[in-house]
């Protein structure tokens, strides 16, 4: 039997790999050279629905209107026939959860442009799309720095 005290092993916190990717899409969008070619990035959004939070600040953000299952990144710029374009991050396995499912079928129905992505490299290339840029043009991501 194991004491009640034993140190449980460390887990890797849940979406963790999700997180590092949407951070080096952000951070890429700030670069000088990508807001040259693309402008429009100066709208790409995150908003905080996700993740776990104590009772007080969950209670919080329900006020203020935080909503589960909302999209990862947001777009709010038109192009072609789409008002905006909202992605979703997953990692190589992970899956859309039912309640990011009806935001997905309702952007869709509400004309905008969805994408899941599974990796950085496949934001920045969607974006790069979205917006009419040819994605061999515009500076690479930036590696994560190492652990």
């Amino acid at each position: 039997m194991t004491s009640p005290f034993a140190r449980k092993p460390a887990r890797k916190p849940a979406g963790r790999r999700e997180e590092v990717e949407q951070a080096r899409v952000v951070q890429w969008s700030h670069l000088p050279s990508v807001r040259a070619q693309m402008p429009q990035l100066r709208w790409l959004h995150h908003s905080p629905n996700g993740g776990k939070r104590d009772a007080f600040t969950g209670g919080q953000m329900k006020a203020m209107g935080v909503k589960p299952g909302f999209p990862d990144l947001i777009l709010p710029v038109k192009s072609g026939p789409f008002p905006g374009l909202v992605i979703e991050m997953k990692d190589d396995k992970g899956r859309e959860s039912p309640v990011q499912m009806e935001w997905r079928d309702h952007f869709i129905e509400q004309g905008w442009r969805y994408h899941l992505a599974r990796s950085a490299e496949e934001v920045r290339q969607v974006l790069c799309r979205y917006l009419w840029v040819d994605p061999g043009s515009v500076e690479p991501l930036r590696e994560p720095p190492a652990k």
